[in-house]
Formats: C-alpha cells, structure tokens, sequence
C-alpha cells in the first residue's frame, strides 16, 4: 500500500460513524466533480485555521493521523 494511502486511511479509522460519514461525501463531491481541487483546499484550510499552532517538538500523544 502507498504510505500516503495509508497515511489517509489511518485517520479514516479515527473517525466516529457522522465524521466517516461526512469525509464520503466530502469526497465523493469531489470525484464528481461538484467540488473543484482549489475549494476542497480553501475549504478545509478554513476548518483548520485557528486550530493549528506552532509546536518545537512532537506532541507527547502523537500524530491522530499517522501516530507520529
């Protein structure tokens, strides 16, 4: 398997049902074409603004997405 695949996969499995639920609908508007490549980007950019900080090092719990 690709590790960005997996990568990808891995948070897939860290989603409660409504977020899995959500992230398939998310993508399939983007497989047919509702959501363009540049407005998926702005939109999850916009969720995640505020969200992020810098850190100096990696988080004592780790990556939820990869586990890093």
């Amino acid at each position: 398997m690709n590790k960005s695949v997996a990568y990808v996969l891995r948070g897939f499995t860290k989603l409660d049902t409504v977020q899995r639920q959500e992230f398939i609908s998310e993508i399939n508007k983007f497989l047919e074409g509702e959501t363009s490549p540049a407005v998926l980007k702005k939109s999850i950019m916009d969720s995640v603004v505020g969200s992020t900080r810098m850190t100096l090092g990696p988080p004592p719990t780790g990556c939820p997405c990869c586990g890093k």
